[in-house]
């Protein structure tokens, strides 16, 4: 008998063809704004009379603007504000919930529910953090021990390459400042 023609087998790369189609058909959208999508007046609109909205001015990696809601504008338990980063078409790149960290538990669940598990550390003490797949996007859990705080971050693979780019280029930046120091 040939694998490839194997009945279960079958099922199983249908399926995983199906779950494939569906992530890249069905856009990744935090607290329901699309990411890629969601313009700057959108989230004003959206949340017009929930709070106040207040602009954070210019991300350094995506060169589009931040605003800042308080987390009392979602019915999420935990939530204390969200950060939505644009690039500069105005398009939503990232979104940065600042959350209490007693949630991280829960919020771990819900995201496993939904999105690939790339990679988690969950000691019992310390640093806790996980990282999700969906599309051509991540969602990065980050609970740090001394803190009361952990950042859930929904972000596009292109907000996240500029990150790394400039962090990369601040770190060679620094180490030919430190050389020339000494």
């Amino acid at each position: 008998m040939q694998i490839s023609h194997h009945p279960v087998l079958q099922l199983c790369l249908a399926s995983l063809m199906l779950i494939n189609n569906v992530m890249a058909s069905s856009p990744l959208a935090p607290l329901g704004f699309v990411l890629e999508t969601t313009s700057p007046s959108d989230v004003r609109t959206q949340l017009k009379g929930k709070g106040s909205i207040e602009s954070l001015g210019i991300n350094r990696y995506s060169r589009g603007i931040m605003l800042k809601v308080a987390g009392k504008a979602f019915d999420v338990r935990g939530l204390k504000e969200v950060v939505f980063i644009f690039d500069a078409a105005d398009q939503l790149t990232a979104v940065n919930l600042h959350m209490d960290k007693r949630q991280f538990m829960s919020v771990f669940k819900l995201l496993k529910e939904k999105y690939v598990l790339v990679k988690k550390q969950i000691p019992f003490v310390g640093n806790k953090s996980a990282r999700f797949r969906y599309g051509k996007a991540n969602i990065v859990l980050n609970a740090p021990h001394m803190s009361f705080d952990m950042t859930a971050t929904y972000q596009t693979d292109k907000f996240e390459k500029a990150y790394r780019d400039s962090v990369a280029k601040d770190k060679v930046k620094h180490q030919k400042k430190e050389r020339a120091t000494f």
